[in-house]
């Protein structure tokens, strides 16, 4: 069997795709190639067993990716016909055939990020809900080559649970004054749908009772688009005892562990709280139907909020808590299993994932 020279690719550095590429790199045993030092510092410190590759941003060339390695992972979309074309020159000069391996950043309900994935040429799948959201679409066979993962982010996370545990504490709850009950909001970024509920989410920090902790978790593109609203916020909030923002920290599933409760929109770190099976409030600003539009899938796992209940969402909170296992309990852990599936050793995963550079190639 031919030795395939793998490299996962984060030039642009984007903290939440190292979220998601490290801990394949991992399991793969390759390294990740960023061009910011500072940030492959902190790659090194969150991932246990990472090995990175630093190099100037110049060096990133089609040339010495083509002459140095055969697969590329990456978590930004790169549509296999682009890919081969723009390849193929250099595959005929080094007379080699390289593979593009498409690495989702989350799974979440956004029907227009997912639809992408099946123009890739080889493309990780979490489990049986992406595959279904993917033919609800009707474009399911023109994937070319699809291997399914499982949640092997919250896998890492469990095989290093003591590291990661320690950072949490250390580095977002021992913000807190105190320790109780602690909710988490996590707003998804102002995507083309507009999905952000963080714009009009203060209320939920101006009436935060003192018997909670709130952690704001920031997408990394809220910067980028919401900058000055942003900043504003967290000038308002931050000297909060129990409000903490949470921004430039990537790791997830260590705070998921330690939180109570989920606040959420359509962000992917919904379905990774999943695997916690707690309690999950949804802010449905467009108040859509979430029993029918497809978008919104994950609603059905808890309570939804609509915005003119907004003003009165502890209350609702509190009424709601009492009841939330008996009513949510079972749906939950259904579509946490409908959407991930049972975990793959890592073995088995870098197996099947080194199986599907072998496949032919789908224009």
């Amino acid at each position: 069997m031919k030795n395939y020279e793998t490299v996962a690719l984060n030039p642009n550095s984007f903290i939440h795709l190292t979220e998601h590429l490290a801990p394949i790199c991992v399991i793969m045993g390759m390294p990740l190639l960023l061009t910011d030092e500072n940030h492959e510092k902190m790659a090194k410190k969150y991932y246990p067993g990472l090995q990175t590759l630093l190099l100037n941003w110049q060096e990133v060339t089609p040339q010495y990716l083509i002459e140095n390695y055969d697969v590329f992972f990456q978590s930004e979309p790169w549509p296999r016909k682009d890919f081969y074309r723009n390849y193929q020159k250099l595959e005929e000069y080094h007379q080699k055939q390289v593979r593009n391996v498409f690495c989702p950043h989350g799974f979440s309900d956004k029907l227009f990020w997912f639809e992408k994935c099946v123009l890739e040429d080889i493309t990780l799948i979490y489990g049986q809900n992406m595959i279904d959201m993917l033919k609800s679409m009707g474009i399911e066979q023109n994937l070319n080559v699809a291997v399914r993962t499982g949640n092997y982010r919250y896998q890492f996370y469990k095989k290093h649970k003591i590291f990661y545990d320690k950072i949490a504490e250390e580095e977002v709850f021992s913000k807190f004054a105190k320790k109780q009950t602690t909710i988490l909001y996590a707003p998804t970024c102002n995507d083309q749908d507009n999905n952000t509920s963080f714009m009009d989410s203060d209320q939920f920090m101006d009436e935060l009772p003192d018997s909670y902790n709130l952690i704001i978790k920031i997408h990394p593109e809220l910067e980028e688009t919401n900058g000055p609203d942003l900043y504003k916020m967290m000038g308002k909030f931050e000297k909060k005892k129990n409000i903490t923002f949470v921004k430039d920290f990537p790791l997830v599933f260590p705070i998921l562990a330690k939180t109570d409760i989920y606040l959420g929109d359509r962000s992917s770190i919904g379905y990774d709280f999943l695997a916690f099976n707690r309690p999950m409030f949804f802010l449905n600003k467009f108040k859509r139907d979430a029993l029918t539009d497809r978008n919104l899938f994950l609603f059905r796992c808890g309570m939804e909020v609509v915005p003119e209940q907004y003003p009165e969402f502890y209350q609702l909170l509190e009424k709601h808590l009492p009841v939330d296992k008996e009513n949510y309990g079972t749906i939950r852990s259904e579509i946490y299993q409908y959407t991930f599936g049972n975990e793959i050793p890592f073995e088995e995963l870098k197996k099947s994932i080194t199986q599907s550079f072998f496949s032919s190639k789908k224009d």
